[in-house]
């Protein structure tokens, strides 16, 4: 029986609720073990995670990386897509942007058709797949 995923709910608010929710979010991993960490980008609720909870976050890129936002809201959200295993975007413009705007690598980034219907094994499939993947072409330097 595998263990269940770890879903956090989006953090809408200003600089002091998202850290909040950060360290809320770190405290409940650490104590709730979970295959799957699945968080949306928005607030960067996942932005604090662990190295051990990191290796299994995944995180959900919707709308467009906030510039409005505080510096520190700003900060925790570049550091969990930095950081997160995997990421998964509902369309292309949508991966495009966030990749461009803070610097993701596009291999990184899954396309999805709908973020509702995200199922726990499709989700473990594409995060092995990420972790055994070579690093891309233009990404290595070849002698």
């Amino acid at each position: 029986m595998s263990q269940p995923v770890l879903r956090f709910p989006p953090s809408d608010g200003g600089a002091w609720p998202a850290l909040r929710t950060a360290w809320r979010a770190r405290r409940r991993a650490a104590r709730e073990p979970a295959s799957l960490v699945l968080a949306p980008i928005r607030g960067g609720a996942a932005g604090l995670l662990g190295p051990d909870q990191r290796a299994r976050l995944i995180s959900l890129l919707t709308g467009t990386p906030d510039d409005g936002a505080s510096r520190l809201r700003s900060w925790l959200e570049r550091r969990q897509a930095r950081q997160s295993a995997l990421l998964v975007a509902p369309d292309r413009n949508t991966a495009v942007a966030f990749a461009l705007r803070w610097g993701l690598d596009l291999s990184r980034i899954r396309v999805v058709a709908s973020l509702d219907t995200l199922s726990a094994e499709q989700l473990t499939r594409d995060l092995t797949l990420s972790a055994t993947k070579e690093p891309a072409w233009h990404s290595t330097r070849r002698d």
